[in-house]
Parts: C-alpha cells; structure tokens; sequence
C-alpha cells in the first residue's frame, strides 16, 4: 500500500533569513534595541489608537447569564 505523504514547500532560506535577523540584533547595543523598540512603537501607534477608539465607542459586550 502506498503511503500518504505530504509535500511541505522548501523554507529553508526563509529559516536562513531569521537566522540572520537574529544574529544582527544580537550584535547591536542596548541602547539600539531600544531605539528599535521606540520605531516600532511609533509605527504602530495609528492602528492602536484606532483600536483604542473603536473599543472605546463601543456598546457594552453582550453577558450571557445562565438561570
């Protein structure tokens, strides 16, 4: 009988990549890590502000109460 066998796609330069990213923010300096950190904070701030808004102009969740 012949078995069934599942074809995965090749990620080894995918996995090579994060390797890589890693091993450059290993090298940088603590005060670049949190220069790094402070970038992406920014980058994010309009998506989390829009967040923030949209749970803040929300109804109250729905609460199920069992009797």
């Amino acid at each position: 009988m012949k078995q069934n066998q599942s074809i995965y796609p090749d990620i080894s330069d995918i996995l090579q990549r994060k390797a890589e990213g890693r091993r450059n923010i290993i090298a940088l300096s603590f005060a670049e890590k949190i220069e790094m950190l402070e970038i992406m904070r920014d980058r994010i701030s309009p998506l989390r502000d829009a967040r923030n808004n949209r749970t803040a102009n929300s109804p109250d969740p729905v609460v199920w109460v069992e009797q």
